[in-house]
Parts: C-alpha cells; sequence; structure tokens
C-alpha cells in the first residue's frame, strides 16, 4: 500500500478530482494510487491543475518519458547556514537553488513580465485612475453650478463648453 500512497493537497482544483476521500483509489497513466492524506494549504496551486504529492521515484514512474520531467525539488536545509553551500553544489550541475522568498518573487516576475499579466494590470489601472479623475472633475463642476474652474475640464470658468453662459456672473 506505501507504494501506491499518495497525499493530495484540498486547494481550488481539488474538484477536479471529485472530491476525493483518504483511501480513495485513482489511476495515473494506467498506474494506481490511494489517497492516504488530505492537506490544506495557505495558497492555491497556480496552474490550474490538483496538487499530489508522491516520492520522486514514484513520480517518475507516473510521468510520461520526457527530457524534463519535474519543475522543481523541495528542499529544508538542516540549519540557514546551509542554504548557500547547497546553493553553490546545485549551481555546479548546471540547475538554480532558490531560497523560498527568491521562488516567490521568480515566480512573481515571470507572471508580471512574461505573461502579460504586468501589462494588464497596470492598464486597468490607469483607465481606473483616469475614470476616477474625471467622475471628480464632474461633480466638483455640478457643485460649482457648472463651472468647472482652472482644472476643469472648460478651461477658464465655463463648464464644459468652455466660455459659455455658465460661467459669467
Amino acid at each position: 500500500m506505501a507504494e501506491a500512497a499518495a497525499l493530495v493537497v484540498k486547494d481550488a482544483e481539488f474538484r477536479k478530482l471529485e472530491n476525493p476521500d483518504v483511501g480513495t483509489v485513482f489511476e495515473i497513466n494506467d498506474h494506481r494510487g490511494v489517497i492516504v492524506g488530505i492537506a490544506e494549504v495557505a495558497t492555491s496551486g497556480l496552474f490550474g491543475v490538483p496538487t499530489l504529492y508522491r516520492t520522486y521515484q514514484r513520480a517518475i514512474q507516473y510521468l510520461p518519458t520526457a527530457r524534463y520531467t519535474i519543475s522543481y525539488i523541495l528542499v529544508e536545509p538542516k540549519s540557514p547556514a546551509d542554504t548557500a553551500r547547497i546553493q553553490r553544489t546545485v549551481s555546479r550541475i548546471g540547475y538554480r537553488a532558490l531560497t523560498r522568498d527568491e521562488f516567490i518573487q521568480r515566480i512573481s516576475d515571470f507572471y508580471k513580465y512574461q505573461t502579460g499579466l504586468g501589462t494588464n494590470i497596470g492598464v486597468l489601472a490607469t483607465f481606473r485612475l483616469a475614470r476616477v479623475g474625471f467622475v471628480a472633475n464632474y461633480w466638483r463642476s455640478l457643485r460649482n453650478g457648472g463651472r468647472s474652474g482652472p482644472a476643469g475640464f472648460g478651461g477658464g470658468g465655463g463648464g464644459f463648453g468652455g466660455g459659455g453662459a455658465a460661467g459669467k456672473r
């Protein structure tokens, strides 16, 4: 039974597994698995795929053969002083070792700069600020009896039309 054991994360994608319970039998690429635990996590998955935890050896048996079969390996140093040594060792074999904060920043940077998400957020924020400014000036001109004043749309106290009768007293 331990060979087929898997721990499933109860996150936003959990329902895609049809809400399994402990003991539920499942299959991945013609390999049998059994849910032995359900974990709650503080953050949801980023990729729209349910998260299962397995041993590394079992995971590579389940996955189709490909050049790169894993995205990352999670390691906890015995002490904070070991972090630099681990990073140097991993770097020598051609990979990158990141601390928790570096990993979070790398994911954040990817979504901001590589997916267009950062540009979309920036454009939306700009439109939102422009809209708020427009509405604020519009209400200010209504409070002033149609005179928008120097900062308004009419320029010289003529409301939105710019110098009409509403601006004269």
